[in-house]
């Protein structure tokens, strides 16, 4: 999952990380669980944990638009 944030406000930064966790903890449960799958297929994708990284220098948004 990428994560962009054109407006970053760093008051509200960690409850939209948090948000960002917690539906790919959403993702991860849904694709594990059986019942996603029409057929009965070993085929599971693989899911790998990775760190957050800061922004990549993305251009910003301006206040109040």
């Amino acid at each position: 999952m990428i994560m962009l944030d054109s407006l970053p406000i760093l008051a509200s930064q960690e409850g939209r990380r948090s948000t960002v966790e917690k539906l790919g903890i959403f993702l991860q449960e849904m694709l594990e669980h059986d019942s996603f799958y029409k057929y009965n297929t070993p085929f599971r994708p693989q899911i790998s944990d990775f760190a957050f990284v800061d922004t990549l220098k993305t251009g910003e948004q301006s206040s109040g638009s």
